[in-house]
C-alpha cells in the first residue's frame, strides 16, 4: 500500500506544477496582450494619422484636442500627446492613470503630400488594462489546469495504491522477451507480494528456469553435434571475426579453442585478399549459400586446400555466415593423378598413331 507520505510528496509535487504551469501561462498570456496593445495602437494611430497631420500642419489645438479625446476613448490607452515642435503641445492623461506599459510614437507628414514631417503622435497603453486581461486569461486557464492536475494525481495515487504498474509491466517485458526467444538471458522475476500477482511472478520463474534448462541443453546439443562433425565449422561476422568454431576447426588448424576465436579469417587464410572481402560478405548474404574453394593455413606452417560453403543467418539482428570447410586435399592429389594420367593417354594415343601412320606410309 501507498503510504501518506507518498500521497503528500505526490500532492505538493501537483500543486508545484500547478503554480509554475500557471506563471508559464501568465508570462505568456501578458506578452500575447501586450502584442495585441501594440496592434491595437498601430491601428488607432492609422485611423486618426490624417487627421492628427492636418491639425499639427495648421496648428489647431481644438481639432487636436479632439483627436486625443478620441484616442483616449480606448481602454488600452490612458496618455496621448501630440507635438508639431511649433505651437501646437498637447497632452492628454486618463483620469487615476499615472504608469505605462507600452509606449509608441507615429511621426506625422503634411497632408499635400510633400513628405515634410510636421509633428509627432504618441499613445501610452494603461499596464492596468493588460494586467487584467492577461490575469483573466490565466485565472480561467489555471482553473482548468487544476482539475486536469487534480484528476491526474487521482488517477495516478489509485494504480500506485495498487501496485499493479510496475509488477506488471516486468511480467510483459518478460513474456514478450520470452515470446522473441530470449529467455536465457532474462534474470527472474523478484517477488515481493503474496497475492495473485505475487504467484504470477512465482509461476512466470518457473517457467523460465524450464524455459533456460532447454534452452541451454538444446545449445549443449547443438556444440556436441557440431563437435562430431569432421569438417571445420566457423560461425563469422562482417569484420571476418570468428564468434564460434567447433573442435574439427581447431584439430585442422592446430590451434586450441581460445586461440582461433581471437584469429580472423585472413589469420587461416593466406590466399584470400582483405580488399575482396565486403564483396564475398555482400554475396554470402544476397544468396542463400555460396561454395567457393581456398586455402587454410594451419599453426605449423603447413598450407592445405579446402572447399568452403557459406550461409547466411541472423541472430539478435546481427549478420553472421555459417561456414563449413572441408579439407580437399586427397580430392585434389586425386584430381592431379588423374590429370597425369590423362596427359599419359593422350600421350600414348599420340604416339600410336604416329606409328601407325609410319607403317602406312612404308607399306605404301
Amino acid at each position: 500500500m501507498i503510504d501518506r507520505r507518498l500521497a503528500v510528496t505526490v500532492l505538493l509535487a501537483a500543486l508545484v506544477l500547478d503554480l509554475i504551469s500557471a506563471l508559464a501561462f501568465f508570462a505568456m498570456e501578458f506578452q500575447r496582450h501586450q502584442q495585441q496593445a501594440a496592434s491595437q495602437l498601430q491601428q488607432l494611430l492609422d485611423t486618426v494619422e490624417q487627421t492628427a497631420a492636418v491639425a499639427a500642419s495648421l496648428d489647431n489645438a481644438e481639432m487636436g484636442a479632439e483627436v486625443m479625446e478620441r484616442l483616449l476613448r480606448n481602454d488600452a490607452v490612458f496618455q496621448v500627446r501630440l507635438d508639431n515642435g511649433r505651437n501646437l503641445h498637447s497632452q492628454r492623461n486618463r483620469p487615476l492613470h499615472d504608469t505605462d506599459a507600452l509606449a509608441m510614437a507615429r511621426q506625422l507628414r503634411a497632408p499635400n503630400g510633400g513628405g515634410a514631417i510636421v509633428g509627432t503622435l504618441s499613445l501610452s497603453s494603461d499596464f492596468d488594462y493588460v494586467f487584467r486581461q492577461s490575469l483573466a486569461t490565466t485565472l480561467l486557464g489555471a482553473g482548468n489546469s487544476t482539475v486536469l492536475i487534480g484528476v491526474t494525481v487521482l488517477m495516478a495515487l489509485v494504480i500506485v495504491r495498487r501496485s499493479l504498474l510496475w509488477p506488471l509491466l516486468r511480467v510483459s517485458d518478460t513474456l514478450h522477451a520470452v515470446a522473441a526467444g530470449e529467455q536465457e538471458r532474462l534474470p527472474l522475476l523478484s517477488r515481493h507480494r503474496d497475492d495473485e500477482l505475487g504467484r504470477l511472478v512465482e509461476d512466470i520463474n518457473r517457467l523460465l528456469d524450464r524455459l533456460q534448462e532447454r534452452s541451454a541443453a538444446q545449445h549443449a546439443m547443438l556444440s556436441n553435434a557440431l563437435n562430431h562433425v569432421e569438417e571445420s565449422v566457423f560461425v563469422i561476422d562482417r569484420d571476418a571475426g570468428f564468434h564460434y568454431v567447433n573442435d574439427g576447426a581447431c584439430r585442422a588448424l592446430g590451434y586450441r579453442r581460445e586461440e582461433l576465436m581471437a584469429l580472423t579469417v585472413f589469420d587461416i587464410d593466406p590466399v584470400f585478399p582483405r580488399e575482396a572481402w565486403l564483396d564475398l560478405w555482400q554475396q554470402i548474404r544476397a544468396s542463400r549459400s555460396v561454395t567457393f574453394e581456398t586455402r587454410h593455413r594451419a599453426r605449423d606452417g603447413r598450407v592445405y586446400p579446402v572447399e568452403i560453403i557459406a550461409d547466411p543467418f541472423e541472430f539478435e539482428g546481427i549478420s553472421y555466415s555459417l561456414a563449413l570447410g572441408r579439407d580437399i586435399t586427397a580430392r585434389k592429389q586425386a584430381e592431379s593423378e588423374l590429370e597425369r594420367y590423362r596427359h599419359h593417354l593422350e600421350d600414348l594415343v599420340a604416339e600410336r598413331t604416329a606409328e601407325l601412320a609410319g607403317a602406312k606410309a612404308v607399306a605404301e
